[in-house]
């Protein structure tokens, strides 16, 4: 993680598991040791590919609603020039 040179956004699903909660804590401690910018979300009641709306078995409409804004924020504030 060290070489890493841009933001990093990450969304997880709280119910996920590779990704878990843990390994999601791990990499926000290790980037933040680092000082790199990254921005990292926990989305309850949702897991993995939580946004693949063409999924059902996976999509959580309310986890990828919310996430949206959040992401939209990140990239606005990281891109605009």
């Amino acid at each position: 993680m060290k070489d890493v040179s841009c933001p990093i956004l990450g969304f997880f699903g709280a119910d996920d598991q590779n990704p878990s909660p843990e390994d999601m804590q791990k990499l926000d401690e290790e980037l933040t040791r680092l000082r790199k910018p990254h921005a990292f979300h926990s989305m309850p009641g949702a897991g993995h590919a939580f946004m693949s709306f063409d999924n059902p078995q996976t999509y959580r409409v309310s986890a990828a609603t919310a996430a949206w804004p959040l992401a939209i924020a990140f990239l606005q504030e990281h891109l605009a020039g």
